[in-house]
């Protein structure tokens, strides 16, 4: 009855990846958790030494989320994606690497990264350790994997 459903109807998906909203973990320690040496500071810091990130690991959820979509018959071209600010930016990993969905909408997105290495200063509870992806300001700008997911 459930599957009948989800294939007549509008389907809206919430996703919370490893507990970024309203689902989260216990604290790690007594600092804030998005401050400096808080919970995602100690999340960031054992995924590096496990030779990841916690960017990537997030990319990766999102990524058999829509595994999961395909199998119920929602291929990532039929998918309208919806992300807001830190979370946005695995979002746009996994539609990059999964292919673009057919539409990319970001809430409050975060500056591109050639603006925040550029900065002085920056707002460290928005930009923290868990967004840490090592030299891709090398490869690729933001705005480029923007166009990517939004060439639908």
């Amino acid at each position: 009855m459930a599957m009948e459903k989800l294939k007549t109807c509008a389907t809206v998906l919430f996703a919370d990846m490893r507990g970024r909203g309203t689902v989260e973990s216990a604290p790690m320690n007594t600092n804030r958790r998005f401050k400096r040496y808080g919970t995602e500071s100690w999340f960031q810091n054992h995924s590096v030494m496990m030779g990841s990130s916690a960017l990537a690991q997030r990319t990766h959820d999102i990524l058999r989320w829509f595994a999961f979509l395909e199998t119920l018959g929602h291929p990532l071209s039929s998918i309208h994606l919806v992300t807001q600010g830190t979370a946005g930016l695995a979002a746009l990993f996994a539609g990059v690497l999964a292919g673009p969905p057919q539409s990319f909408k970001w809430i409050d997105p975060l500056p591109d990264w050639d603006t925040i290495i550029s900065a002085r200063h920056y707002d460290y509870d928005q930009l923290n350790q868990g967004l840490i992806t090592f030299g891709i300001a090398r490869y690729f700008s933001m705005e480029t994997l923007l166009q990517v997911v939004q060439q639908a």
